[in-house]
Formats: C-alpha cells, sequence, structure tokens
C-alpha cells in the first residue's frame, strides 16, 4: 500500500501534516510503516524524527542508509527484506524512515528518478511494509506525476483559498487522477472563515465530508517540529485531554480516523 502526501505549491505543511497523521494512526494499527520522500533537498523528515534517538547528529548517523544506499543496492541486485531494513532507521516499534537523498548533485539524483529507479525501490518495499507513505514533491513535476499515478491513497495538502482551488481544479494534470483515492487536508484550517470545509463542499463538487478535513494550527507542534521532539509531542498529546492544543488532536483523530478508512478501503478492507 502506497500513501503520497502531495501538494501543488510549497509551503503547504506536506511533511508537518505527514509526520502528525502518520505517527498518530501507527498507535492505532497493528501496521509496518515505511516514511520516505522524493525530495533532492529540504528533507523534512530526518531532523524532526531522529534527533531524539541515539547517535543522533553524529557525522556517520545516516552512513550506509537512506535512499542513496537502496539505491545502490538495488542496482547490484541485492534488494531484500534485511537489506531494507538495514538502511532505515527505527523511529517508534512500527514506524521507520527511509532518509533522503545526501548526493551532492541534484543531476545525479533526478537522472535515478528519471530512470525509475526510486519508483521501483518504493513498490519493491511494499513487498515487506503494510504502507510505505511518501513525502511527495510539491507541483507536477515527472516523478510526482508518477507518485500520484501509482499511489494508492493520495493526501492532498491545501489551503483555503479560492485562487489555489479554483487553479487546482482546473488543471488538467490533476484531475486525470483517479478522484476516488483523493484526500483533500487543509492545514492551518480555520473553522471561521467564510472558505469552511461545509462551504467549500458546496462550491467545490470534488470536495465532500468523507474525502476532507482540516487540522488547525497549533504553535506547540510547531514547536516540536523546531525542537525536533515529534514523535513525543504526538503521543503525549494523543493521551492528553486536558492540553491547551486539544483542538489540534481531535482534529488529528478525526482525520486519522477518515484517511485509515480510505486505506482500508483501497486494500480491500471492508
Amino acid at each position: 500500500m502506497k500513501i503520497a502526501f502531495w501538494s501543488p505549491l510549497h509551503g503547504t505543511g506536506t511533511s508537518a501534516n505527514l509526520m502528525a497523521l502518520i505517527l498518530a494512526a501507527a498507535e492505532d494499527r497493528d501496521s509496518s510503516v515505511l516514511l520516505t520522500q522524493t525530495h533532492y533537498n529540504l528533507n523534512d523528515l530526518e531532523g524532526p524524527l531522529t534527533s531524539e534517538l541515539e547517535g543522533a547528529g553524529r557525522d556517520d548517523f545516516f552512513f550506509n542508509m537512506g535512499i542513496d544506499a537502496l539505491i545502490k543496492y538495488f542496482k547490484s541486485g541485492m534488494i531484500s527484506k534485511e537489506i531494507m531494513e538495514s538502511c532505515a532507521i527505527g523511529i517508534t516499534e512500527r514506524v521507520s524512515l527511509i532518509a533522503g537523498t545526501r548526493q551532492s548533485s541534484r543531476s545525479a539524483y533526478e537522472n535515478s528518478i528519471v530512470s525509475r529507479i526510486v519508483e521501483r525501490v518504493f513498490e519493491t518495499a511494499e513487498e515487506y511494509y503494510d504502507w510505505v507513505v511518501v513525502d511527495t514533491n510539491a507541483g507536477y513535476s515527472e516523478v510526482s506525476l508518477e507518485m500520484l499515478e501509482t499511489a494508492d491513497v493520495v493526501i492532498v495538502l491545501l489551503r483555503q483559498n479560492r485562487n489555489l482551488l479554483d487553479a487546482l481544479f482546473k488543471d488538467s494534470r490533476f484531475m486525470a487522477i483517479n478522484q476516488e483515492k483523493i484526500f483533500y487536508l487543509f492545514g492551518s484550517y480555520d473553522p471561521d472563515s467564510k472558505y469552511n470545509l461545509n462551504n467549500l463542499k458546496h462550491i467545490y463538487s470534488r470536495i465532500n465530508s468523507s474525502n476532507s478535513g482540516g487540522i488547525p494550527h497549533s504553535t506547540g507542534y510547531m514547536d516540536a517540529l523546531c525542537d525536533r521532539r515529534v514523535t513525543r509531542f504526538i503521543r503525549n498529546g494523543l493521551g492528553d485531554r486536558e492540553r491547551e492544543d486539544k483542538d489540534f488532536f481531535e482534529a488529528l483523530k478525526e482525520n486519522k480516523k477518515k484517511i485509515i478508512s480510505m486505506i482500508d478501503k483501497a486494500g480491500g478492507v471492508t
């Protein structure tokens, strides 16, 4: 099962919402989860997720790990479950991370993507993990379009912005994607906005109650991202009903249920 988190534009909080939702979902499911990304730079998963781990910060912490190591093993025909696990970093009991590229040459990395090696590595990962969750480049690059096409579920990160939404639903590249596998997630969601979900459902026929949701801004979560203690923040917050940012966690739980339902449906679970 491959799940892509994507946005048509940078700056919509794709990585931040991915981490919060997947960590929350993994607390409820006995599923093995592999997180990875297609970014050449701005690898926003590693720092917030690995900084609390033993050895984090050492120069050799990512040595012979991550997507670069997997590409190397794949080219030599050596991919196996054991090698896949050796290239991943354990974040929780169920969630592992394949770190992004450390290559200094963008062209060298993007050539790998153009030849679909990275995509084939992700396909292989699906043999060993229940969920392969990909933080996908914003926009309509070749690799992003390929990821949106091949993913079983696509989480689209958006803002409550008419110009953004109008452009999205008029773009033939986006509209060519199977709409039944798309979940529309609004980050920094403001329910008091004129463009709240109740009103957006009447403006855009593609948006409905089951395939959309919003997660409000949380100062605490933004601080946790900066302090690189995301895993602890999410775990602690899910069990604390008296937190100041309880609206954030209630929205996280609600959207988690909707997305898990969509994942189960895509996987044939009733």
